[in-house]
């Protein structure tokens, strides 16, 4: 189950802010959690190409002199410090937006507005399992990404 969530964190993503997108009640304002999806491809394919950067050069690296190795890990630490500060704020992201889904769905239900981009396509009676397993989904591409994150994270180079 790891390795399918690790390969396929993604597909979580998208499929859950699709059912948000779906729902009614919440509509248009699933949208962010599409661009919270994008920006954690963008922050995991940082960390990707870092991996595969430092394995592919573990040769050079051990062959440097102080200077050159001081250099590279100085640049190596702030590469680091860029994705781990990305990789925290996506998880306020992530909250943020399902904090948003869920008042918007519950403030457009006491008011009975709609909020679909796409009206009448899916009955209303199905606005709850929509939201419920689109934030559902959205908590597993969370924590998918997440072991994602860990397995492309490159222990320092000594």
């Amino acid at each position: 189950m790891k390795a399918y969530l690790t390969k396929y964190w993604w597909l979580m993503g998208i499929i859950g802010s699709l059912l948000l997108l779906l729902c009614s009640r919440v509509g248009w304002y699933a949208l962010v959690n599409f661009l919270i999806v994008g920006m954690a491809v963008y922050v995991n394919r940082q960390a990707s190409q870092r991996k595969v950067r430092i394995e592919g050069n573990l040769a050079t690296l051990r062959k440097m002199n102080k200077v050159q190795k001081r250099k590279f890990l100085e640049a190596d630490a702030k590469e680091v410090r860029t994705i781990q500060s990305s990789n925290r704020m996506l998880m306020y992201l992530c909250l943020g937006a399902a904090i948003l889904d869920a008042y918007t769905f519950f403030y457009n239900s006491k008011e009975n507005i709609r909020a679909a981009l796409i009206q009448n396509v899916i009955p209303e009676t199905l606005d709850p399992y929509l939201l419920a397993f689109g934030l559902a989904l959205n908590l597993v591409f969370y924590f998918a990404f997440v072991m994602r994150m860990n397995e492309n994270m490159v222990k320092g180079v000594k």
